[in-house]
């Protein structure tokens, strides 16, 4: 996908080393339902959104739903929160899914102590020791240098952005001080809201006031215009020029 942060450089890449004669293409077709033409929105037009909403809560915690596993997007928001002037909280279980990555990309990750807060809760030690069978990581996590409370959080929210996932509900709502004013910015497809078990996600901001900011979000899927472009380079063996 080329709107990715990095999809231009792999088309580059792609425009060398296609070989002359391809037997068979395969492509994804998730985004052939859509009709092509119109706004292709970006990576980066995300992170201006981003930033945009950031700076618009001044003083006020700023929540965001993401996937964790979503690496681009989860360094789009860390560009923004330093952008603002803002530290990321990760907590300890997005944590973890960073660190296991870092061999394979530059991301926010533990060991970033001027722009990354770790907060390690209660029930992070099976979370994590659970999910990825390391005990090691979940004692670096939970001893982090740079490990934050939601205690300290709360003294002033408007210093932070945090990855929100449901099950840090129960753990947010100790705080409710914290919560008041606060944005919630939504960057997941938009299906996902629709579904019953965002009925607890939507009662919860509603309970605390929260700013709920939908659709920040583009698709991790590539553009029709995209496929096309594939497609021709393998019926003429050479990728043309975008207009990305």
């Amino acid at each position: 996908r080329q709107h990715g942060s990095i999809g231009q450089k792999t088309f580059g890449i792609m425009r060398r080393l296609l070989p002359k004669e391809i037997t068979c293409l395969m492509l994804e077709g998730t985004m052939l339902s859509r009709p092509p033409g119109g706004t292709l929105i970006t990576e980066d037009d995300v992170y201006e959104e981003m930033s945009r909403h950031i700076h618009a809560n001044k003083g006020k915690l700023v929540l965001c739903s993401l996937s964790a596993s979503n690496v681009t997007r989860m360094v789009q928001l860390f560009r923004a929160a330093k952008r603002e002037g803002r530290l990321l909280i990760l907590d300890a279980f997005v944590a973890a899914i960073l660190e296991v990555c870092t061999p394979f990309a530059v991301l926010p990750q533990r060991g970033w102590t001027d722009d990354v807060r770790i907060l390690y809760l209660g029930g992070h030690a099976k979370l994590v020791g659970d999910a990825f069978g390391d005990w090691d990581l979940v004692a670096k996590l939970k001893y982090a240098n740079n490990r934050i409370t939601l205690e300290d959080m709360a003294k002033d929210p408007g210093r932070y952005v945090l990855p929100f996932r449901q099950g840090l509900i129960r753990h947010l709502a100790e705080q409710p001080s914290m919560l008041k004013g606060a944005a919630h910015i939504y960057s997941l497809w938009h299906g996902y809201r629709e579904q019953p078990n965002y009925k607890p996600v939507k009662q919860f901001f509603d309970s605390h006031g929260i700013n709920d900011i939908p659709d920040v979000h583009v698709s991790g899927h590539a553009y029709v215009e995209d496929l096309v472009t594939a497609q021709v380079a393998a019926q003429s063996g050479r990728l043309p020029e975008s207009d990305w």
